[in-house]
This record gives structure tokens, sequence and C-alpha cells, in this order.
């Protein structure tokens, strides 16, 4: 979901917005609220899960489109 056309001097035509999303444990679902209904192109998701779940849960097409994976520090 292109946000619009940028003018003028840039060449790309895309501009793409995402939301950064807590941890979840149904991942397709998270998805399907921010991407479908809300009307984000991307979540940003943890990259190490608390509890580790199958990284099939999703087709590749959609964590290589989808998802942008986040890193954390913890103390």
């Amino acid at each position: 979901m292109p946000l619009g056309e940028r003018g003028g001097w840039e060449r790309s035509e895309s501009r793409y917005c995402g939301v950064e999303t807590d941890f979840s444990d149904d991942v397709p679902s998270l998805l399907s609220l921010h991407i479908s209904t809300g009307g984000f192109d991307y979540v940003l998701a943890p990259l190490v899960l608390p509890v580790s779940g199958s990284d099939l849960v999703l087709s590749p097409s959609q964590w290589s489109s989808h998802v942008v994976g986040v890193s954390s520090s913890y103390s």
C-alpha cells in the first residue's frame, strides 16, 4: 500500500508505513490485523521471540515482504 507519489527529483514513487508490534503467539493474525485491517505495509517484530514458535506459520513471501526484524538490548 504505497502512501503516495514522491515528486520532482525522487524517482521512487513509493512510501511505505509500518507499525512496531509487541510479541504475539499468533503471527498470522497479527499480520492480518495490522496489514489488512490497519492499512500498514509491514510490521516490525522482535527477531527472537520470547516463546519461540515455528517460522512455518507464515509463507516465505510473507516473511520477506511484511515482517521487519527488530533487535532489542536486554538488561
